[in-house]
């Protein structure tokens, strides 16, 4: 089967400012008093895995579908569960799950730099 490695693209590479944290605070519904004033709920989110160190994209790359042959960007690829069983990777066109095996980039230092200081920070 064909692999296709997918790259992160590196001016999107920002510090996350809440990295390690499990709990994070989001505001929720606002809701106006009586007095006119705006209050904004607050949802709590815990997660199991502590928040990156960094946020990021991948680079939009083509790949093939080895049961048809389509073309097509690996961010059309669809994933599914199926009575309970989950599948990943199925093709766009002829919806054959598997239909190409990918790799995404994983994040190291030496790909964060200085850029932070220039782009600003995400969470502020």
């Amino acid at each position: 089967m064909m692999k296709f490695l997918i790259l992160i693209d590196r001016n999107t590479i920002r510090e996350n400012r809440f990295a390690g944290k499990r709990i994070h605070f989001l505001p929720g519904r606002s809701t106006k008093t009586e007095t006119g004033t705006v209050v904004f709920d607050v949802l709590e989110l815990h997660t199991l895995e502590p928040a990156p160190t960094h946020f990021f994209e991948y680079i939009p790359t083509t790949v093939i579908c080895e049961n048809c042959g389509h073309i097509f960007l690996h961010t059309e690829l669809l994933d599914d569960e199926i009575l309970g069983n989950f599948y990943k990777n199925f093709c766009p066109k002829c919806h054959e799950s598997e239909c190409c095996e990918i790799e995404f980039e994983q994040l190291k230092p030496e790909m964060i730099g200085e850029t932070d200081k220039d782009k600003g920070e995400i969470g502020r």
